[in-house]
């Protein structure tokens, strides 16, 4: 068992990050089991010198 100093602290710390979601407008991205993941992804890797190593 836990202390109600150490819940009180705990909550300091997770009820921000709770706020936060609530007030978050986006959306997560789904996508298709078994597929590379959403189009939008790719902005990951816009640089040039970057790519995808989708070699299975």
């Amino acid at each position: 068992f836990i202390r109600f100093d150490e819940v009180e602290w705990a909550w300091r710390v997770v009820d921000p990050i709770i706020k936060s979601w609530g007030r978050e407008t986006d959306y997560i991205l789904t996508y298709p089991a078994g597929s590379w993941g959403p189009d939008e992804a790719t902005r990951i890797m816009d640089k040039e010198d970057h790519y995808w190593r989708n070699q299975i």
